[in-house]
């Protein structure tokens, strides 16, 4: 239902999503040469190993401004906890709300 099937018997939403990641690859310049999936393999791991880093970055940051966010703002616990847990809840929706965005692309 909903997926048609191409003339070679592949359906064509899995035609487009092997064509969408090649032209992930000629977008970020690893479609020639010998180093064409590995790299683009590779480049897609160290991307996802920094966006990990920085989260935790950004986790260590949240926690020591806690402290003057507390003393300046007069927040009590479970306003500071809102505070903090509102970084993670917008990280969240945001990597939910990017998927489809990046498909449209």
């Amino acid at each position: 239902r909903g997926i048609s099937v191409s003339q070679a018997g592949q359906p064509e939403v899995a035609a487009r999503r092997v064509s969408s990641l090649n032209d992930g690859e000629a977008l970020l310049g690893f479609s020639s040469g010998l180093c064409s999936g590995r790299c683009f393999l590779y480049w897609l791991i160290f991307l996802s190993c920094l966006g990990g880093l920085l989260f935790g970055y950004d986790t260590g940051v949240i926690s020591g401004a806690s402290l003057l966010l507390k003393e300046r703002f007069r927040l009590g616990a479970v306003e500071l906890e809102a505070v903090v847990s509102s970084t993670i809840l917008f990280a969240a929706l945001g990597s939910l709300a990017s998927g489809p965005i990046n498909m449209r692309l």
